[in-house]
């Protein structure tokens, strides 16, 4: 799926929400979007979720029949909105979510694009300097100047290039296909990118602050909906993919159906943000949905300020690690050409 699909996933969730809370049928609903989207692809598959609504199926089967548009986690919370009637509020909830997920994954393409393209060039670079000149050149650089201590080591990496240099293009070109990939902003390259970067130092509290944000929209929701507890916890144990979070949503939802009071449960879950305990600690009861939208918001600004911090960083460490290896590439392969030159 491309970018441009990605968009028109988000775009999809908002407007058939806004088209079910009017109460419109969800069959023509979806129907008279598709002509709304440029990809005929995607108008190809919303048409296609039309047919098997008209038919009887349910919006999350014929979703399940086109995952690279619709991820498995947002179809089982489209499955569990559908269930408890919330599926209005759960389609534009989920729209939030995808685009903030898809702000963070373009933020990372952003920062990774130009130091990917830098060190292919430069690979490409090295690579013909040593079949074409570095390697021919071998016996020069040992009759002819004392080595300096990378020399000997180029050589034999210039040899090693030389007698393999199929497989060494073809690996390149497996590489650049791959990183190609990764950055072309496809539903499924958006959630590896996002699986990767999440290990990187200082992201994973921007991930943390969506999580947060994300449960705090999902609970708001459903508080706003009158929804059961033994229905709401498993319902919001869909809304995350943290395992963490999942387990101690699923611990909390066995506690408040044995009768222990959300708030008392909630302190037990390490991964509950104690903004959140404190929420439901110290808020009337008849203002939590209330609150819990302002915090969502607050821990959406506080994901945004820390996508901007990343950014910033992320450039300037992307341009001191290429300049580095540029001068130390340049150091290494064109000392031994000018002490040639000084020899000669």
């Amino acid at each position: 799926m491309s970018t441009k699909q990605t968009n028109c996933t988000i775009d999809f969730y908002h407007q058939l929400s806004l088209l079910l809370k009017s109460d419109l049928p969800l069959p023509g609903s979806i129907r008279s979007l598709a002509a709304g989207f440029r990809s005929s692809a995607f108008r190809r598959e919303i048409n296609q979720l039309a047919d098997s609504v008209e038919s009887g199926e349910t919006l999350c089967s014929a979703m399940r029949r086109h995952p690279g548009s619709f991820p498995a986690r947002y179809v089982e919370v489209v499955e569990a909105g559908e269930r408890s009637g919330t599926l209005a509020d759960a389609l534009h909830e989920l729209g939030v979510s995808a685009r903030a997920d898809y702000q963070v994954a373009s933020l990372c393409r952003d920062i990774l694009f130009y130091p990917v393209i830098v060190v292919f060039v430069l690979a490409a670079l090295f690579i013909m300097l040593c079949v074409t000149t570095i390697h021919p050149l071998g016996n020069v650089f040992g009759e002819l100047l004392d080595y300096t201590r990378s020399t000997p080591y180029i050589i034999v990496f210039a040899d090693f290039i030389a007698a393999n240099l199929a497989v060494i293009a073809a690996a390149y070109l497996l590489a650049l296909g791959g990183c190609c990939w990764l950055l072309s902003g496809s539903g499924a390259a958006n959630r590896l990118l996002l699986g990767i970067v999440r290990f990187i130092p200082g992201v994973a509290a921007i991930f943390d602050e969506l999580t947060n944000a994300r449960l705090c929209i999902f609970w708001s929701m459903l508080l706003k909906q009158a929804l059961p507890d033994k229905k709401a916890f498993p319902f919001l144990t869909l809304c995350t993919d943290d395992r963490r979070l999942k387990k101690d949503l699923a611990e909390i939802g066995e506690k408040v159906n044995s009768g222990v009071p959300v708030a008392d449960a909630l302190e037990a879950g390490a991964a509950i943000s104690p903004v959140i305990q404190l929420t439901f600690r110290h808020v009337p009861e008849s203002r939590i949905p209330e609150e819990l939208e302002k915090l969502s918001g607050m821990f959406l600004e506080r994901a945004s300020a820390a996508l901007r911090r990343i950014g910033v960083i992320g450039e300037v460490v992307a341009t001191l690690v290429i300049s580095l290896v540029i001068l130390l590439v340049f150091l290494s392969m064109f000392r031994p050409f000018l002490q040639i030159m000084t020899y000669l």
